[in-house]
């Protein structure tokens, strides 16, 4: 038995990626293990990393200023998330729902753009990175009817009313059916 705790994959060339099931990544792939699992982490730069997240999870259809914002509420949300971790851990974010939609690296320059021109800017309430929850539609939900979620801790995503800026979309009203046998 190897007993190796850490592995990293890099290229060899900084201009050529890692590709993995279709998919291309920039940066180092680590590949670290404990008692129960194998963990693969991209360990990338956060504007690379921002680039990506906003091709995947935005349109570039979008007019250039629309992907500015989603460059900046992308980069606010993964450095609320990064200031969370107070130690070193496995990895950051996860590659879901739950955190944000990363594939590795997405050619695209009108969102390299928007990224360059926005690099580093952030939304802060109170000299903190905010929780900067984004959804391509809400679905009109308001945010004091979801369950468990600390409104004093982020009353910045507070709403008054009910949203129906989105109500034109297909997917504005939707249901989700849940079986007993947990």
């Amino acid at each position: 038995k190897l007993k190796i705790k850490k592995i990293c994959l890099s290229s060899e060339n900084e201009k050529e990626n890692i590709s993995y099931e279709n998919f291309s990544y920039e940066g180092t792939i680590l590949l670290q293990s404990d008692l129960e699992k194998i963990y693969v982490t991209n360990v990338v730069d956060l504007e690379k990393y921002v680039a990506a997240v906003v091709a995947k999870e935005f349109y570039s259809v979008w007019h250039l200023d629309s992907l500015k914002i989603a460059a900046i509420i992308t980069r606010t949300y993964a450095v609320h998330k990064l200031l969370q971790k107070k130690e070193a851990s496995i990895y950051h974010l996860k590659n879901s729902i739950f955190d944000q939609h990363y594939c590795g690296y997405i050619p695209n320059e009108k969102i390299k753009n928007a990224v360059h021109e926005t690099k580093g800017r952030i939304i802060t309430w109170q000299k903190k990175p905010i929780m900067a929850m984004y959804h391509v539609w809400c679905g009109g939900v308001i945010p004091q009817e979801c369950g468990g979620f600390n409104f004093e801790k982020h009353p910045y995503l507070e709403k008054k009313k009910k949203c129906l800026g989105c109500k034109t979309y297909k997917r504005y009203e939707w249901e989700i059916n849940l079986s007993q046998d947990i």
